[in-house]
């Protein structure tokens, strides 16, 4: 099958046509009314020019009738004219045909222009006994609609009138109003036409789509690849729209399962990796001081009292080793600045144990902050820190940078952090389960930290210019309690 041209399957054309058969609808029926309208006044006009001289003419009849100067006979030798002979010579001015009817209703005379009408024509059927004088409409098979006007000859009721085809009243562009039931349903006929065309590419095909779209929410994708022959483009545009909509929600969804998989993993990882280091780190400690402490308690009742002073010496330095791993351990989990000194102050101490974290990486990290500081609650303050952590992080392992320069900018209402590298960059993928099926899961983390205190993520990278990751956190709704 041929498809249309993308521009004829266009909503915009469909307007455009809609438009314009409305437009012409409309001037053809104002041309329409505005003919028929002068058509009415022209059939007005003859009518009353031809009611006029025939009038005249009946007048001029009954002069002639009343000098003698006319034979009642229609056809009489001698000085007196007949009244067919009259008619022939009483005005060659006449437009229409005219009759001289006897009160039985017998035709004395024919004349004037034009003898178009047949002589089967009955004057019966002319209606012009009901009054003495006037114009009417009649009708003959032959002839067709016929202009009638008459008045009354009073000495002796004979009637003459003048009889005028309507066609020879009209001019051709004038009977166009006769079309006028033609262009009519001809209007009608286009018009369901494009209300027809217009279900089918425009109604039926939404109302299709809209199902579609209500079935994702349900989980239901199936319907949204459905194809739609013949609709018209926008909805086409606005399905592979859908399309794409639909499946980034299913790389965000895929993405986001493997995330909280990942989590879920590296929860259990990281609680097993405290147990053995508690186990073997803090733990031991206190079981090999705990002998200590016995063994100084023995030395102590045998009187060997520098011996113990000596152990005990030892025990002093173990439990300073002691509280310093655990200090340690109780850093990893949670950082004591930023409850203790705020926001800013822990950020300064990451930078630094970060830095000496990775050794190998070779970088510079900077911290700049800017505008004035406040505290906020908890909850953001952690958001914010472990966002900076986790692009820190991932500029020290993967950018092989130089430098590497954390911005923190207070604003009103708004905290805009940006972590900025000159390091090898990367090009970033347009779903996020590209990176979970990698296992590589910081960019998701980051983004999800940020959606969850209602901020927005923005990664500017690229192969060979670095990456600056730009976040922007609400702080209005996170202010401290007063």
């Amino acid at each position: 099958m041929i498809r249309r041209a993308r521009w004829l399957r266009s909503l915009w054309t469909q307007i455009i046509l809609w438009a314009a058969l409305a437009i012409a609808i409309t001037i053809v029926g104002l041309a329409l009314l505005a003919v028929y309208a002068h058509e009415r006044d022209m059939e007005a006009f003859v009518s009353d020019r031809d009611q006029a001289a025939v009038t005249l003419l009946a007048r001029r009849l009954e002069d002639a009738l009343e000098s003698g100067a006319l034979s009642t006979e229609v056809s009489l030798g001698g000085s007196r004219l007949g009244v067919g002979d009259w008619l022939a010579t009483a005005d060659p001015g006449l437009h229409g045909e005219v009759w001289i009817v006897d009160h039985s209703g017998g035709v004395l005379a024919r004349g004037g222009a034009g003898t178009r009408t047949p002589l089967s024509l009955d004057p019966a059927r002319l209606g012009i006994w009901d009054v003495e004088e006037g114009n009417v409409r009649a009708r003959d098979p032959s002839a067709g609609t016929l202009i009638v006007a008459f008045a009354t000859v009073r000495p002796n009721g004979w009637r003459v009138a003048m009889i005028e085809p309507l066609d020879d009243v009209l001019s051709p562009i004038l009977r166009l109003s006769g079309l006028g039931p033609i262009a009519a349903t001809l209007g009608v006929f286009l018009s369901i036409l494009l209300l027809v065309l217009g279900w089918r590419t425009i109604v039926q095909p939404l109302r299709r789509l809209s199902r579609a779209a209500s079935a994702v929410s349900w989980g239901g994708t199936d319907a949204v690849y459905q194809e739609y022959p013949g609709a018209v483009t926008e909805i086409e545009d606005l399905q592979n729209a859908l399309v794409a909509m639909v499946n980034r929600l299913d790389g965000c969804q895929a993405g986001l399962f493997d995330y909280l998989g990942a989590i879920t993993k590296g929860q259990e990882e990281e609680r097993a990796r405290l147990a053995r280091e508690l186990h073997d780190g803090p733990v031991q400690s206190m079981i090999a001081l705990a002998q200590r402490v016995e063994l100084a308690q023995h030395r102590i009742e045998r009187g060997d009292c520098d011996g113990a002073i000596a152990l005990l010496d030892t025990l002093r330095t173990a439990e300073v080793g002691i509280i310093e791993d655990l200090r340690r351990t109780i850093g990893a989990l949670r950082p004591a600045y930023l409850d203790d000194l705020g926001f800013v102050p822990a950020l300064e101490q990451l930078v630094e144990t970060e830095s000496t974290r990775y050794p190998h990486s070779g970088a510079r990290v900077r911290l700049e902050v800017n505008g004035t500081v406040q505290r906020l609650r908890p909850e953001l303050e952690l958001a914010a820190y472990r966002i900076v952590q986790e692009a820190l992080s991932n500029a020290l392992q993967h950018a092989f940078a130089d430098l590497i320069t954390v911005f923190v900018r207070w604003e009103q209402s708004t905290l805009a952090i940006e972590v900025r590298d000159n390091g090898v960059g990367f090009s970033p993928a347009a779903r996020p389960d590209t990176y979970t099926n990698e296992n590589h899961y910081g960019l998701v983390g980051l983004q999800e930290r940020v959606r969850q205190v209602g901020g927005s993520l923005t990664i500017d990278a690229g192969p060979g210019r670095g990456t600056l990751v730009s976040v922007r956190l609400p702080t209005a709704r996170y202010l401290p309690d007063s």
